[in-house]
């Protein structure tokens, strides 16, 4: 497979998981020409370009977005233009999206890459889930306390910091069509109230006792299950021991590669095979693709925080 990447922060766990997936990145893009032309140099690929407006040859097979949330509506439209499958990072179009932009997007070739469901101890969490009955009650707990470069308004840290959780748990239990309302039920904390009786609380707030990102999510039915995932400053991201009715299940995760980036590859080389016609559309979904219509599920709940 052919990849063109647009984006060269985020962009360069694409171009790294694509070339260990055996694909070639045939072009990347960056508004900044500098910095794309000694990206192009590091990894010696030939094409490089300012702008998608600059690139003048249509042998793509997929092109992959990793800018900032705000430019996405802009640049996934001129990346539909090249006729191929388009994977954008994770969210959609995040906090500024409006109804007609998710309206002009619809039916398009378009998967968004949220990683946490590929993540190495997930399936043991989503095993332990399928043997919960009556879900009734979801908390999405998420604690930050960073030293951020980018000036974050409070709903974007809110909407940056639980996307990647929220994608965890619709992904197995939430469709779009079941939620019947979401509110912003506090400063710090959004409800989304489901058709089939599930309340999903999601919260976000600073924590100044410790220096890190930590995720805390609680699912409970006949049984409760809980996980926490956490990074700690001048540390890797890594998980608790998750607890099912009452007992730890597995042991604590210390990962020797950064587990994000595994995940990452992961998840791109489910929707790489979507593409290169290895598996169906619906497989790669259930595997944890998400297309527009799954990803929608995470902007509708998010997007009471603003």
């Amino acid at each position: 497979m052919r990849a063109l990447v647009v984006g060269l922060n985020w962009g360069h766990v694409h171009i790294n998981a694509f070339r260990q997936l055996g694909h070639t990145v045939m072009g990347i893009v960056d508004v900044n020409y500098e910095k794309c032309r000694n990206v192009a140099a590091q990894y010696a690929i030939e094409n490089f370009y300012s702008s998608l407006d600059e690139v003048n040859r249509n042998d793509f097979d997929v092109i992959t977005i990793a800018v900032p949330a705000k430019y996405h509506f802009e640049v996934i439209n001129k990346a539909l233009n090249f006729n191929v499958p388009v994977i954008c990072e994770k969210p959609v179009l995040g906090i500024s999206g409006t109804d007609e932009q998710y309206r002009l997007l619809e039916n398009k070739p378009l998967y968004f890459n949220y990683a946490y469901p590929f993540l190495e101890d997930i399936e043991l969490f989503y095993k332990k889930i399928d043997l919960i009955q009556n879900i009734k009650h979801i908390e999405i707990l998420c604690t930050h306390n960073l030293k951020l470069t980018t000036d974050f308004t409070d709903a974007q840290m809110f909407y940056e910091t639980v996307s990647h959780p929220v994608a965890l748990i619709s992904h197995k239990l939430i469709s779009q069509d079941i939620i019947a309302d979401v509110i912003k039920s506090s400063n710090d904390t959004v409800t989304a109230l489901l058709k089939n009786g599930l309340k999903v609380d999601v919260i976000c707030r600073k924590d100044t006792s410790f220096e890190g990102i930590r995720h805390h999510i609680t699912i409970e039915g006949d049984k409760k299950l809980e996980l926490i995932g956490e990074y700690l400053t001048g540390s890797t991201w890594h998980y608790k021991p998750a607890i099912f009715d009452g007992n730890y299940i597995g042991v604590e995760h210390w990962p020797s590669e950064d587990p994000w980036y595994s995940a990452n590859k992961r998840s791109l080389n489910n929707l790489a095979e979507m593409i290169c016609a290895k598996q169906t559309p619906d497989n790669a979904l259930l595997k944890g693709a998400f297309d527009l219509q799954k990803a929608m599920i995470i902007e509708k709940i998010l997007h009471a925080v603003r």
